[in-house]
């Protein structure tokens, strides 16, 4: 009995730790866009930057089913979620040095990417 008690508490863990993950990504893919229109101004970039965003969404989502089905949910959240902090942590030096629209574009593809491999997890 002490064995599935630990389990759960184990898998409430790891779906908590899911939400928290896919509400961040939905945050940053809603905040990073808006940034670039902020500074940039033009609505023209920032729908181009988005619909160059979701390609690699639509290209990792059988990825996604894969790891689903095959994959130990544990590990492939581990790997997303280091994925996800060191992307998110050369945003800094990258908007220093490189132009705005290029660093938004990458960051929203890793975000996107990440995104679609954790949909069906959930």
């Amino acid at each position: 009995m002490a064995q599935k008690t630990v389990r759960s508490i184990r898998l409430f863990g790891l779906l908590v730790a899911q939400l928290c993950a896919y509400s961040m990504l939905s945050a940053l893919c809603f905040a990073c866009p808006l940034y670039l229109f902020d500074c940039s101004g033009s609505s023209t970039l920032y729908g181009a930057v988005a619909a160059i965003a979701f390609v690699p969404g639509v290209l990792a989502t059988p990825a996604g089913g894969i790891l689903a089905d095959h994959g130990r949910h544990r590990g492939v959240l581990v790997v997303l979620g280091i994925v996800l902090m060191a992307a998110s942590l050369l945003f800094i030096p990258m908007k220093c040095s490189l132009p705005l629209a290029v660093v938004v574009a990458a960051m929203l593809c890793v975000q996107y990417g990440i995104q679609s491999l954790l949909k069906p997890m959930l």
